[in-house]
């Protein structure tokens, strides 16, 4: 739970306005976690191409509810091919408690031909018809389990979860011309990336305000 303390947050038990107060106060703070680029140099370490894109943070809260539809199902991103997620999880994710599932690029790459995949989400049930559950990776771990994943390069899915929620929070990196820029979108307004990002080394501010510098070719 090292996120959580370094916030001094605690978290809502119930999912209503309460949850959406804690997401803002927390995703403020974190922000900057997945700023440091320029010390840890994302770009160099995971291969991104350059110059990076920095798309922001979001906290997630994935209901156990018996739904399965959207980011439930199968699918690609469809951002550009060299996105990367990092995804934490802020607490303990079991295969009962929705864990993030993904197929191997070497099987991704069979199935995307075999299905002339045009970026749609694939029922469970369809994809079991290619490839068995046995081949489905599911990354689980305790609170504080880090996740690095391409997920324009492995079909992925979040499991749905059954005994409790699931909690995350995702930091998403591209390069500053990616395919689809419409899909790159932060969860903050520009007024509250100005004010966030006001003490921010220059790299770190061109990392955030990537679309001040978009070309359309």
């Amino acid at each position: 739970m090292l996120l959580l303390i370094l916030t001094g947050c605690t978290l809502p038990e119930k999912f209503d306005k309460s949850f959406y107060l804690w997401h803002n106060r927390v995703a403020n703070q974190v922000l900057l976690i997945g700023l440091n680029a320029e010390r840890g140099r994302i770009d160099h370490n995971f291969r991104l191409e350059l110059p990076v894109a920095y798309h922001g943070v979001y906290c997630r809260r994935d209901l156990a509810n018996n739904v399965e539809e959207k980011t439930r199902l199968w699918h690609l991103d469809k951002e550009e091919r060299g996105m990367l997620k990092i995804i934490i999880y802020l607490n303990d994710v079991t295969p009962d408690v929705g864990p993030f599932q993904y197929i191997s690029k070497h099987l991704t790459d069979s199935i995307f031909h075999k299905f002339q995949y045009n970026y749609s989400y694939i029922q469970e049930q369809r994809m079991q018809q290619v490839v068995p559950k046995t081949q489905w990776k599911s990354c689980c771990g305790s609170a504080g389990t880090v996740i690095f994943v391409y997920p324009a390069c492995v079909f992925h899915r979040g499991k749905k979860p059954i005994t409790s929620d699931r909690l995350t929070i995702f930091f998403d990196y591209t390069s500053r011309i990616p395919k689809h820029p419409y899909y790159c979108k932060s969860s903050f307004s520009p007024e509250q990336l100005s004010t966030l990002c006001d003490s921010l080394s220059q790299y770190q501010k061109e990392c955030v305000f990537w679309r001040n510098s978009l070309r359309y070719h």
